[in-house]
Protein backbone atom coordinates (compact mmCIF):
# COMPACT_ATOMS: atom_id res chain seq x y z
CA UNK A 1 0.00 0.00 0.00
CA UNK A 2 2.69 2.48 1.04
CA UNK A 3 4.98 2.02 -1.94
CA UNK A 4 2.19 2.60 -4.45
CA UNK A 5 1.39 5.92 -2.80
CA UNK A 6 5.06 6.91 -2.56
CA UNK A 7 5.53 6.26 -6.27
CA UNK A 8 2.63 8.58 -7.11
CA UNK A 9 3.24 11.49 -4.71
CA UNK A 10 6.53 11.20 -2.75
CA UNK A 11 6.67 14.89 -1.77
CA UNK A 12 3.05 15.30 -0.69
CA UNK A 13 2.30 15.50 3.04
CA UNK A 14 1.18 12.14 4.42
CA UNK A 15 0.59 12.73 8.15
CA UNK A 16 0.64 15.70 10.50
CA UNK A 17 0.72 15.36 14.28
CA UNK A 18 -1.18 17.97 16.28
CA UNK A 19 -0.43 17.38 19.99
CA UNK A 20 -3.03 19.90 21.16
CA UNK A 21 -5.37 19.59 18.20
CA UNK A 22 -4.18 22.96 16.96
CA UNK A 23 -0.48 23.62 16.41
CA UNK A 24 1.38 21.16 14.21
CA UNK A 25 4.39 19.54 15.86
CA UNK A 26 5.66 17.29 13.10
CA UNK A 27 4.73 16.22 9.60
CA UNK A 28 5.90 13.53 7.20
CA UNK A 29 5.76 13.33 3.43
CA UNK A 30 5.04 9.99 1.82
CA UNK A 31 8.67 9.70 0.73
CA UNK A 32 9.99 10.53 4.20
CA UNK A 33 7.56 8.06 5.77
CA UNK A 34 8.78 5.26 3.52
CA UNK A 35 12.44 6.05 4.22
CA UNK A 36 11.81 6.17 7.95
CA UNK A 37 9.82 2.93 7.96
CA UNK A 38 12.49 1.20 5.86
CA UNK A 39 15.25 2.26 8.25
CA UNK A 40 13.35 0.97 11.26
CA UNK A 41 12.49 -2.23 9.35
CA UNK A 42 16.19 -2.88 8.80
CA UNK A 43 16.82 -2.60 12.55
CA UNK A 44 13.87 -4.90 13.30
CA UNK A 45 15.10 -7.47 10.78
CA UNK A 46 18.50 -7.64 12.49
CA UNK A 47 17.03 -9.10 15.69
CA UNK A 48 13.95 -11.01 14.48
CA UNK A 49 12.89 -13.72 12.08
CA UNK A 50 9.94 -13.56 9.66
CA UNK A 51 6.70 -14.21 11.53
CA UNK A 52 7.99 -13.08 14.92
CA UNK A 53 5.63 -10.95 16.96
CA UNK A 54 6.68 -7.37 17.63
CA UNK A 55 4.97 -5.40 20.38
CA UNK A 56 4.35 -1.76 19.41
CA UNK A 57 4.05 0.46 22.51
CA UNK A 58 3.88 4.14 21.62
CA UNK A 59 2.20 7.23 22.95
CA UNK A 60 0.03 8.89 20.27
CA UNK A 61 2.14 10.34 17.47
CA UNK A 62 3.69 9.63 14.10
CA UNK A 63 6.24 7.23 15.62
CA UNK A 64 3.56 4.54 15.90
CA UNK A 65 2.78 4.82 12.18
CA UNK A 66 6.46 4.50 11.30
CA UNK A 67 6.82 1.47 13.57
CA UNK A 68 3.72 -0.28 12.25
CA UNK A 69 4.71 0.13 8.61
CA UNK A 70 8.25 -0.98 9.48
CA UNK A 71 6.84 -4.27 10.79
CA UNK A 72 5.14 -4.86 7.44
CA UNK A 73 8.38 -4.19 5.57
CA UNK A 74 10.30 -6.50 7.93
CA UNK A 75 7.86 -9.42 7.56
CA UNK A 76 7.03 -9.58 11.26
CA UNK A 77 3.63 -9.54 12.96
CA UNK A 78 2.77 -6.19 14.50
CA UNK A 79 1.02 -6.23 17.88
CA UNK A 80 -0.35 -2.74 18.65
CA UNK A 81 -0.71 -2.17 22.38
CA UNK A 82 -2.06 0.63 24.56
CA UNK A 83 0.85 2.37 26.32
CA UNK A 84 0.77 2.44 30.13
CA UNK A 85 -0.02 5.76 31.77
CA UNK A 86 2.20 6.64 34.76
CA UNK A 87 -0.78 7.62 36.92
CA UNK A 88 -2.30 4.15 36.35
CA UNK A 89 0.85 2.19 35.70
CA UNK A 90 -0.33 -1.12 37.15
CA UNK A 91 -3.39 -1.14 34.91
CA UNK A 92 -1.28 -0.70 31.77
CA UNK A 93 1.27 -3.21 33.03
CA UNK A 94 -1.43 -5.83 33.52
CA UNK A 95 -2.76 -5.33 29.99
CA UNK A 96 0.68 -5.53 28.39
CA UNK A 97 1.53 -8.52 30.56
CA UNK A 98 -1.55 -10.39 29.32
CA UNK A 99 -0.87 -9.59 25.68
CA UNK A 100 2.83 -10.42 25.92
CA UNK A 101 2.02 -13.71 27.64
CA UNK A 102 -0.31 -14.56 24.78
CA UNK A 103 1.82 -13.64 21.76
CA UNK A 104 5.36 -14.02 23.20
CA UNK A 105 6.98 -11.11 21.34
CA UNK A 106 10.56 -11.27 20.16
CA UNK A 107 10.89 -7.49 20.29
CA UNK A 108 9.28 -4.44 21.88
CA UNK A 109 9.40 -1.31 19.73
CA UNK A 110 8.79 2.13 21.20
CA UNK A 111 9.78 5.73 20.52
CA UNK A 112 8.74 9.33 20.87
CA UNK A 113 8.65 11.62 23.87
CA UNK A 114 7.55 8.96 26.36
CA UNK A 115 9.75 6.07 25.18
CA UNK A 116 11.90 6.14 28.32
CA UNK A 117 8.88 6.16 30.62
CA UNK A 118 7.24 3.31 28.70
CA UNK A 119 10.34 1.15 28.96
CA UNK A 120 10.78 1.94 32.65
CA UNK A 121 7.20 0.85 33.35
CA UNK A 122 7.31 -2.35 31.30
CA UNK A 123 10.78 -3.86 31.10
CA UNK A 124 10.45 -5.49 34.53
CA UNK A 125 7.44 -7.59 33.52
CA UNK A 126 8.22 -11.34 33.67
CA UNK A 127 6.60 -11.85 30.25
CA UNK A 128 9.15 -9.45 28.72
CA UNK A 129 12.20 -10.64 30.65
CA UNK A 130 13.89 -12.17 27.58
CA UNK A 131 12.49 -9.71 25.05
CA UNK A 132 14.70 -7.26 23.16
CA UNK A 133 13.87 -3.56 22.96
CA UNK A 134 14.19 -1.06 20.12
CA UNK A 135 13.81 2.71 20.49
CA UNK A 136 13.03 4.11 17.05
CA UNK A 137 14.40 7.53 18.09
CA UNK A 138 17.86 5.95 18.05
CA UNK A 139 17.49 4.49 14.55
CA UNK A 140 19.29 6.67 12.02
CA UNK A 141 17.93 7.05 8.51
CA UNK A 142 19.90 4.75 6.28
CA UNK A 143 19.82 2.86 3.03
CA UNK A 144 20.39 -0.48 4.72
CA UNK A 145 17.92 -2.86 3.12
CA UNK A 146 15.64 -4.89 5.34
CA UNK A 147 15.02 -8.45 4.23
CA UNK A 148 12.86 -8.48 1.11
CA UNK A 149 9.17 -8.72 2.10
CA UNK A 150 7.81 -12.10 1.07
CA UNK A 151 4.54 -12.11 2.93
CA UNK A 152 1.63 -13.85 1.21
CA UNK A 153 -1.94 -12.58 1.42
CA UNK A 154 -2.70 -15.38 3.89
CA UNK A 155 0.16 -14.45 6.24
CA UNK A 156 -0.71 -12.62 9.46
CA UNK A 157 0.04 -8.89 9.34
CA UNK A 158 -1.04 -7.97 12.87
CA UNK A 159 -2.68 -9.25 16.02
CA UNK A 160 -5.58 -7.03 17.07
CA UNK A 161 -6.22 -7.74 20.74
CA UNK A 162 -9.80 -7.12 21.80
CA UNK A 163 -10.02 -4.20 24.22
CA UNK A 164 -11.49 -3.93 27.65
CA UNK A 165 -11.10 -7.44 29.03
CA UNK A 166 -8.85 -8.44 31.90
CA UNK A 167 -9.50 -12.11 31.24
CA UNK A 168 -7.65 -14.30 28.77
CA UNK A 169 -6.76 -12.01 25.86
CA UNK A 170 -7.77 -12.88 22.31
CA UNK A 171 -5.52 -11.72 19.51
CA UNK A 172 -7.45 -11.47 16.24
CA UNK A 173 -5.18 -12.63 13.40
CA UNK A 174 -5.56 -10.05 10.63
CA UNK A 175 -3.84 -11.14 7.42
CA UNK A 176 -2.37 -9.00 4.65
CA UNK A 177 -5.25 -10.12 2.45
CA UNK A 178 -7.75 -9.07 5.12
CA UNK A 179 -6.25 -5.58 5.24
CA UNK A 180 -6.30 -5.03 1.49
CA UNK A 181 -9.84 -6.38 1.08
CA UNK A 182 -11.19 -4.32 3.98
CA UNK A 183 -9.53 -1.13 2.79
CA UNK A 184 -10.96 -1.66 -0.69
CA UNK A 185 -14.45 -2.13 0.76
CA UNK A 186 -14.05 1.13 2.68
CA UNK A 187 -12.72 2.89 -0.41
CA UNK A 188 -15.89 2.00 -2.29
CA UNK A 189 -18.20 2.50 0.66
CA UNK A 190 -16.80 5.94 1.48
CA UNK A 191 -16.77 7.02 -2.16
CA UNK A 192 -12.98 7.42 -2.21
CA UNK A 193 -12.72 6.10 -5.75
CA UNK A 194 -10.15 8.73 -6.66
CA UNK A 195 -7.95 11.14 -4.73
CA UNK A 196 -8.92 14.77 -5.18
CA UNK A 197 -7.33 17.94 -3.86
CA UNK A 198 -10.00 17.99 -1.15
CA UNK A 199 -9.44 14.46 0.14
CA UNK A 200 -8.03 14.47 3.67
CA UNK A 201 -8.65 12.71 6.96
CA UNK A 202 -8.53 13.50 10.66
CA UNK A 203 -7.80 10.73 13.19
CA UNK A 204 -8.33 11.29 16.91
CA UNK A 205 -8.93 7.61 17.74
CA UNK A 206 -6.20 5.46 19.34
CA UNK A 207 -4.03 3.82 16.65
CA UNK A 208 -4.09 0.62 18.71
CA UNK A 209 -7.86 0.34 18.09
CA UNK A 210 -9.20 -1.10 14.82
CA UNK A 211 -11.27 2.01 14.03
CA UNK A 212 -8.23 4.25 14.45
CA UNK A 213 -5.72 1.98 12.71
CA UNK A 214 -7.67 0.46 9.83
CA UNK A 215 -10.41 3.06 9.54
CA UNK A 216 -8.17 6.13 9.52
CA UNK A 217 -4.40 5.58 9.41
CA UNK A 218 -4.17 2.65 7.01
CA UNK A 219 -7.07 4.03 4.99
CA UNK A 220 -5.04 7.18 4.41
CA UNK A 221 -2.10 5.03 3.31
CA UNK A 222 -4.30 2.92 1.02
CA UNK A 223 -6.00 5.91 -0.61
CA UNK A 224 -3.01 8.22 -0.51
CA UNK A 225 -4.51 11.30 1.12
CA UNK A 226 -3.11 13.35 4.02
CA UNK A 227 -4.31 12.69 7.55
CA UNK A 228 -4.02 14.86 10.66
CA UNK A 229 -3.45 12.89 13.88
CA UNK A 230 -4.61 14.19 17.28
CA UNK A 231 -4.14 12.50 20.71
CA UNK A 232 -7.45 11.01 21.93
CA UNK A 233 -7.23 12.54 25.40
CA UNK A 234 -7.17 16.06 24.00
CA UNK A 235 -10.38 15.45 22.05
CA UNK A 236 -12.20 13.86 24.98
CA UNK A 237 -11.31 16.87 27.12
CA UNK A 238 -12.08 19.44 24.41
CA UNK A 239 -14.16 17.83 21.62
CA UNK A 240 -14.28 21.13 19.74
CA UNK A 241 -10.64 20.49 18.79
CA UNK A 242 -11.81 17.66 16.54
CA UNK A 243 -14.24 19.91 14.69
CA UNK A 244 -11.74 22.77 14.47
CA UNK A 245 -9.20 20.43 12.91
CA UNK A 246 -11.75 19.20 10.38
CA UNK A 247 -12.57 22.80 9.59
CA UNK A 248 -8.95 23.97 9.36
CA UNK A 249 -7.79 21.17 7.06
CA UNK A 250 -11.12 21.03 5.20
CA UNK A 251 -11.04 17.27 5.73
CA UNK A 252 -13.65 15.07 4.11
CA UNK A 253 -13.34 11.92 6.24
CA UNK A 254 -13.30 11.29 9.99
CA UNK A 255 -15.42 9.43 12.48
CA UNK A 256 -15.78 7.78 15.84
CA UNK A 257 -18.19 6.02 18.19
CA UNK A 258 -21.65 7.33 18.96
CA UNK A 259 -20.47 9.05 22.16
CA UNK A 260 -18.15 11.54 20.43
CA UNK A 261 -21.08 12.97 18.49
CA UNK A 262 -22.98 13.22 21.78
CA UNK A 263 -20.13 15.21 23.30
CA UNK A 264 -19.97 17.54 20.32
CA UNK A 265 -23.72 18.16 20.47
CA UNK A 266 -23.95 18.90 24.18
CA UNK A 267 -20.53 20.04 25.40
CA UNK A 268 -19.57 22.66 22.82
CA UNK A 269 -21.11 26.08 23.27
CA UNK A 270 -22.24 28.22 20.35
CA UNK A 271 -19.38 30.62 21.08
CA UNK A 272 -16.86 27.82 20.53
CA UNK A 273 -18.61 26.74 17.33
CA UNK A 274 -18.18 30.17 15.78
CA UNK A 275 -16.13 30.09 12.59
CA UNK A 276 -16.43 26.35 11.94
CA UNK A 277 -16.73 25.25 8.31
CA UNK A 278 -17.75 21.60 8.04
CA UNK A 279 -18.94 21.80 4.44
CA UNK A 280 -16.12 19.56 3.16
CA UNK A 281 -16.89 16.76 5.64
CA UNK A 282 -18.39 14.07 3.41
CA UNK A 283 -17.96 10.91 5.51
CA UNK A 284 -18.74 11.26 9.21
CA UNK A 285 -18.39 7.62 10.19
CA UNK A 286 -20.22 6.47 13.30
CA UNK A 287 -19.85 2.95 14.64
CA UNK A 288 -17.97 0.83 17.24
CA UNK A 289 -21.00 0.95 19.57
CA UNK A 290 -24.78 1.15 19.07
CA UNK A 291 -25.73 4.04 16.77
CA UNK A 292 -28.62 6.07 18.17
CA UNK A 293 -31.05 8.06 16.02
CA UNK A 294 -31.31 10.88 18.56
CA UNK A 295 -27.54 11.31 18.53
CA UNK A 296 -27.57 11.77 14.76
CA UNK A 297 -30.48 14.21 14.95
CA UNK A 298 -28.87 16.29 17.70
CA UNK A 299 -25.53 16.51 15.90
CA UNK A 300 -27.09 17.39 12.55
CA UNK A 301 -29.27 20.08 14.13
CA UNK A 302 -26.28 21.55 15.97
CA UNK A 303 -23.91 21.70 13.00
CA UNK A 304 -26.04 22.22 9.90
CA UNK A 305 -25.58 25.99 10.45
CA UNK A 306 -21.84 25.37 10.05
CA UNK A 307 -22.07 23.53 6.74
CA UNK A 308 -22.56 19.95 7.95
CA UNK A 309 -24.95 17.94 5.77
CA UNK A 310 -27.30 15.18 6.86
CA UNK A 311 -26.08 12.93 4.03
CA UNK A 312 -22.53 13.13 5.41
CA UNK A 313 -23.52 11.07 8.46
CA UNK A 314 -22.33 7.52 7.77
CA UNK A 315 -23.56 4.84 10.20
CA UNK A 316 -21.67 1.59 9.74
CA UNK A 317 -21.13 -1.76 11.42
CA UNK A 318 -17.91 -3.59 12.04
CA UNK A 319 -15.78 -5.55 14.48
CA UNK A 320 -12.16 -6.58 14.91
CA UNK A 321 -12.93 -10.16 13.86
CA UNK A 322 -14.05 -8.74 10.50
CA UNK A 323 -10.83 -6.65 10.31
CA UNK A 324 -13.06 -3.57 10.82
CA UNK A 325 -15.63 -2.64 8.18
CA UNK A 326 -18.55 -5.05 7.60
CA UNK A 327 -21.44 -2.91 6.35
CA UNK A 328 -22.00 0.70 5.39
CA UNK A 329 -24.37 2.71 3.26
CA UNK A 330 -23.87 4.26 -0.14
CA UNK A 331 -21.85 7.48 0.08
CA UNK A 332 -23.70 10.79 0.23
CA UNK A 333 -27.03 9.23 1.20
CA UNK A 334 -28.97 10.08 4.33
CA UNK A 335 -29.06 7.60 7.24
CA UNK A 336 -31.85 5.02 7.02
CA UNK A 337 -34.21 5.13 10.01
CA UNK A 338 -36.88 2.53 10.78
CA UNK A 339 -39.53 2.59 13.50
CA UNK A 340 -40.35 -0.33 15.77
CA UNK A 341 -43.13 -0.30 18.38
CA UNK A 342 -41.06 -2.28 20.85
CA UNK A 343 -37.60 -3.49 21.81
CA UNK A 344 -36.71 -6.33 19.45
CA UNK A 345 -35.07 -9.53 20.68
CA UNK A 346 -33.84 -12.82 19.29
CA UNK A 347 -36.45 -14.60 17.17
CA UNK A 348 -38.88 -11.68 17.07
CA UNK A 349 -40.64 -11.04 13.81
CA UNK A 350 -39.89 -7.66 12.31
CA UNK A 351 -42.79 -5.33 12.92
CA UNK A 352 -41.86 -1.87 11.71
CA UNK A 353 -45.28 -0.31 12.15
CA UNK A 354 -45.33 2.87 14.18
CA UNK A 355 -46.39 2.50 17.80
CA UNK A 356 -47.31 5.12 20.37
CA UNK A 357 -43.66 5.54 21.36
CA UNK A 358 -41.79 3.78 18.56
CA UNK A 359 -38.17 2.85 18.90
CA UNK A 360 -36.09 4.50 16.18
CA UNK A 361 -33.56 2.13 14.66
CA UNK A 362 -30.58 3.27 12.58
CA UNK A 363 -29.55 1.23 9.56
CA UNK A 364 -25.86 0.37 9.29
CA UNK A 365 -25.82 -0.09 5.53
CA UNK A 366 -25.19 -3.16 3.43
CA UNK A 367 -22.32 -5.51 2.62
CA UNK A 368 -19.83 -4.53 -0.06
CA UNK A 369 -18.03 -6.43 -2.82
CA UNK A 370 -18.15 -10.19 -2.24
CA UNK A 371 -18.81 -9.92 1.48
CA UNK A 372 -21.92 -11.79 2.68
CA UNK A 373 -24.02 -10.87 5.72
CA UNK A 374 -26.80 -13.24 6.85
CA UNK A 375 -29.27 -13.20 9.73
CA UNK A 376 -29.21 -16.67 11.29
CA UNK A 377 -31.07 -18.41 14.10
CA UNK A 378 -28.13 -19.16 16.44
CA UNK A 379 -29.73 -22.36 17.74
CA UNK A 380 -30.87 -23.99 14.48
CA UNK A 381 -28.12 -22.39 12.38
CA UNK A 382 -30.69 -21.67 9.68
CA UNK A 383 -31.26 -18.29 8.01
CA UNK A 384 -34.25 -16.46 9.48
CA UNK A 385 -35.33 -13.73 7.06
CA UNK A 386 -38.01 -11.47 8.46
CA UNK A 387 -36.90 -12.13 12.03
CA UNK A 388 -34.24 -10.99 14.45
CA UNK A 389 -31.28 -13.34 14.53
CA UNK A 390 -27.52 -13.41 14.91
CA UNK A 391 -25.42 -11.53 12.37
CA UNK A 392 -23.14 -13.92 10.47
CA UNK A 393 -20.44 -12.70 8.09
CA UNK A 394 -18.44 -14.39 5.35
CA UNK A 395 -15.86 -12.90 3.02
CA UNK A 396 -12.22 -12.05 2.48
CA UNK A 397 -12.20 -9.49 5.31
CA UNK A 398 -13.04 -12.09 7.97
CA UNK A 399 -9.89 -12.61 10.03
CA UNK A 400 -8.02 -15.90 10.25
CA UNK A 401 -9.04 -16.56 13.86
CA UNK A 402 -7.66 -16.02 17.35
CA UNK A 403 -3.94 -16.39 17.96
CA UNK A 404 -3.19 -19.88 19.32
CA UNK A 405 -6.80 -20.45 20.44
CA UNK A 406 -8.12 -23.18 18.12
CA UNK A 407 -11.29 -23.92 20.10
CA UNK A 408 -12.34 -20.28 20.28
CA UNK A 409 -11.44 -19.89 16.61
CA UNK A 410 -13.61 -22.83 15.60
CA UNK A 411 -16.52 -21.59 17.71
CA UNK A 412 -16.43 -18.03 16.36
CA UNK A 413 -14.96 -18.29 12.86
CA UNK A 414 -15.85 -21.81 11.75
CA UNK A 415 -19.66 -21.87 11.66
CA UNK A 416 -21.62 -23.38 8.78
CA UNK A 417 -25.30 -23.28 7.91
CA UNK A 418 -27.12 -26.42 9.06
CA UNK A 419 -28.97 -26.79 5.75
CA UNK A 420 -25.74 -26.69 3.78
CA UNK A 421 -22.86 -28.49 5.53
CA UNK A 422 -20.70 -27.89 2.47
CA UNK A 423 -21.24 -24.13 2.64
CA UNK A 424 -18.49 -21.64 3.27
CA UNK A 425 -17.58 -20.86 6.86
CA UNK A 426 -19.05 -17.87 8.65
CA UNK A 427 -18.01 -15.56 11.46
CA UNK A 428 -20.48 -15.49 14.33
CA UNK A 429 -20.53 -11.89 15.51
CA UNK A 430 -22.62 -12.39 18.65
CA UNK A 431 -24.73 -9.40 17.61
CA UNK A 432 -28.48 -9.56 17.04
CA UNK A 433 -30.05 -7.81 14.09
CA UNK A 434 -32.29 -7.96 11.07
CA UNK A 435 -32.18 -6.83 7.46
CA UNK A 436 -34.73 -4.60 5.79
CA UNK A 437 -34.42 -3.64 2.13
CA UNK A 438 -30.75 -4.65 2.23
CA UNK A 439 -29.91 -2.57 5.29
CA UNK A 440 -28.56 -4.15 8.46
CA UNK A 441 -30.15 -3.05 11.74
CA UNK A 442 -28.35 -4.12 14.91
CA UNK A 443 -30.74 -4.36 17.87
CA UNK A 444 -28.74 -6.04 20.63
CA UNK A 445 -26.18 -8.67 21.51
CA UNK A 446 -26.43 -12.41 21.71
CA UNK A 447 -23.29 -12.29 23.76
CA UNK A 448 -23.27 -10.40 27.04
CA UNK A 449 -20.51 -8.06 25.91
CA UNK A 450 -20.80 -4.51 27.24
CA UNK A 451 -19.65 -1.69 24.94
CA UNK A 452 -19.13 1.70 26.54
CA UNK A 453 -17.57 4.55 24.59
CA UNK A 454 -16.27 2.16 21.98
CA UNK A 455 -14.48 -0.19 24.41
CA UNK A 456 -15.49 -3.78 25.08
CA UNK A 457 -15.97 -5.07 28.63
CA UNK A 458 -16.69 -8.68 29.45
CA UNK A 459 -19.27 -8.94 32.26
CA UNK A 460 -17.46 -11.88 33.85
CA UNK A 461 -14.41 -9.68 34.47
CA UNK A 462 -16.49 -6.96 36.09
CA UNK A 463 -18.37 -9.49 38.23
CA UNK A 464 -15.20 -11.16 39.47
CA UNK A 465 -13.73 -7.78 40.37
CA UNK A 466 -16.84 -6.82 42.35
CA UNK A 467 -17.02 -10.15 44.17
CA UNK A 468 -13.42 -9.78 45.29
CA UNK A 469 -14.02 -6.50 47.08
CA UNK A 470 -15.93 -7.79 50.12
CA UNK A 471 -16.54 -11.11 51.87
CA UNK A 472 -20.29 -10.42 51.95
CA UNK A 473 -20.51 -10.72 48.16
CA UNK A 474 -21.39 -14.22 46.99
CA UNK A 475 -19.15 -15.66 44.29
CA UNK A 476 -20.89 -16.39 40.97
CA UNK A 477 -23.95 -14.53 42.22
CA UNK A 478 -23.63 -11.24 40.41
CA UNK A 479 -24.35 -9.76 37.00
CA UNK A 480 -23.01 -6.80 35.06
CA UNK A 481 -24.75 -5.34 32.03
CA UNK A 482 -25.20 -2.13 30.09
CA UNK A 483 -28.32 0.02 30.00
CA UNK A 484 -29.31 3.02 27.93
CA UNK A 485 -29.23 6.19 30.03
CA UNK A 486 -29.98 9.36 28.12
CA UNK A 487 -28.82 7.87 24.85
CA UNK A 488 -25.56 6.50 26.27
CA UNK A 489 -24.59 2.97 27.34
CA UNK A 490 -23.94 2.88 31.12
CA UNK A 491 -22.86 0.11 33.49
CA UNK A 492 -25.16 -1.50 36.07
CA UNK A 493 -23.81 -4.02 38.59
CA UNK A 494 -26.14 -6.42 40.44
CA UNK A 495 -24.76 -8.49 43.32
CA UNK A 496 -26.22 -10.89 45.89
CA UNK A 497 -25.25 -10.49 49.53
CA UNK A 498 -24.56 -13.56 51.65
CA UNK A 499 -27.45 -14.60 53.90
CA UNK A 500 -25.22 -14.73 56.98
CA UNK A 501 -24.49 -11.03 56.71
CA UNK A 502 -26.38 -9.16 59.39
CA UNK A 503 -25.29 -5.53 59.07
CA UNK A 504 -23.32 -3.60 56.52
CA UNK A 505 -22.18 -0.05 55.99
CA UNK A 506 -23.73 0.43 52.57
CA UNK A 507 -21.81 3.61 51.85
CA UNK A 508 -18.55 1.76 52.42
CA UNK A 509 -19.70 -1.09 50.18
CA UNK A 510 -20.65 1.31 47.44
CA UNK A 511 -17.32 3.11 47.68
CA UNK A 512 -15.34 -0.14 47.55
CA UNK A 513 -17.17 -1.38 44.46
CA UNK A 514 -16.87 1.93 42.65
CA UNK A 515 -13.16 2.20 43.47
CA UNK A 516 -12.45 -1.36 42.29
CA UNK A 517 -14.26 -0.88 38.99
CA UNK A 518 -12.69 2.52 38.38
CA UNK A 519 -9.18 1.25 39.06
CA UNK A 520 -9.54 -1.94 37.04
CA UNK A 521 -11.62 -0.74 34.10
CA UNK A 522 -11.61 3.07 34.18
CA UNK A 523 -15.43 2.93 34.44
CA UNK A 524 -17.95 4.59 36.74
CA UNK A 525 -21.05 2.44 37.37
CA UNK A 526 -24.41 4.08 36.81
CA UNK A 527 -26.00 1.99 39.57
CA UNK A 528 -25.04 -0.72 42.05
CA UNK A 529 -27.88 -3.01 43.11
CA UNK A 530 -27.65 -5.44 46.04
CA UNK A 531 -29.97 -8.47 46.01
CA UNK A 532 -31.26 -10.77 48.69
CA UNK A 533 -29.61 -14.16 48.83
CA UNK A 534 -30.87 -16.64 46.21
CA UNK A 535 -32.82 -14.14 44.11
CA UNK A 536 -30.45 -13.60 41.17
CA UNK A 537 -31.95 -15.17 38.00
CA UNK A 538 -30.09 -18.36 37.03
CA UNK A 539 -30.57 -21.34 34.75
CA UNK A 540 -31.32 -24.80 36.16
CA UNK A 541 -27.63 -25.59 35.78
CA UNK A 542 -26.67 -22.58 37.88
CA UNK A 543 -25.56 -20.17 35.15
CA UNK A 544 -26.28 -16.50 35.68
CA UNK A 545 -29.00 -15.18 33.34
CA UNK A 546 -27.72 -11.69 32.63
CA UNK A 547 -30.37 -10.76 30.10
CA UNK A 548 -33.17 -11.85 32.44
CA UNK A 549 -31.50 -9.93 35.26
CA UNK A 550 -31.38 -6.85 33.05
CA UNK A 551 -35.05 -7.28 32.13
CA UNK A 552 -36.06 -7.50 35.78
CA UNK A 553 -33.90 -4.50 36.61
CA UNK A 554 -35.61 -2.43 33.93
CA UNK A 555 -39.08 -3.52 35.04
CA UNK A 556 -38.37 -3.20 38.77
CA UNK A 557 -38.85 -6.92 39.50
CA UNK A 558 -35.57 -7.61 41.30
CA UNK A 559 -35.73 -8.51 44.98
CA UNK A 560 -33.53 -5.82 46.44
CA UNK A 561 -31.34 -5.77 49.49
CA UNK A 562 -30.74 -2.12 48.72
CA UNK A 563 -29.83 0.13 45.83
CA UNK A 564 -27.24 2.89 45.91
CA UNK A 565 -26.41 5.59 43.41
Amino acid sequence: MLRNTVADRPDDVAFQFLPTGEDEERSLTWGALERRAASIAASIAEVTSPGDRVLLVFAPGLEFIEGFLACQLADVIAVPTYPPRPERAWQGQRLVSSIAGSCRPALVVTGGAFAGTIRQLLEGLPELAATKWLNTDLVADSRRPARAPRAARSDVALLQYTSGSTGEPKGVMVTHGNLVHNEEMMRRGFGHTEVTEYAAGVCWLPPYHDMGLMGHILHAVYIGFPCAVIPPLGILQWPVRWLKTLSKYRADASGGPNFIYELCSHRISEDLRAGLDLSRWNIAGVGAEPVRAKTLDDFIAAYEPYGFRRNAMYPCYGLAEGTLFVTGGDPHTEPVIRLSPRQLGQGDSIDLATGEEPQRLVGCGHAWMDQSVLIVDPETRLPCPGRVGEVWVSGASVAAGYWEQPEATSETFGQQLAADPESRRFLRTGDLGFQDDGNLFVVGRLKDLIIIRGKNFHPQDLEITVQGTHSAFRADCGAAFGVDVGGEERLVVVQEIDRQTRSLNLEDLRAQVRKAILQSFDLRPHEIVFLRNGTLPKTTSGKVQRRETKRRYLTGELTLWTSTR
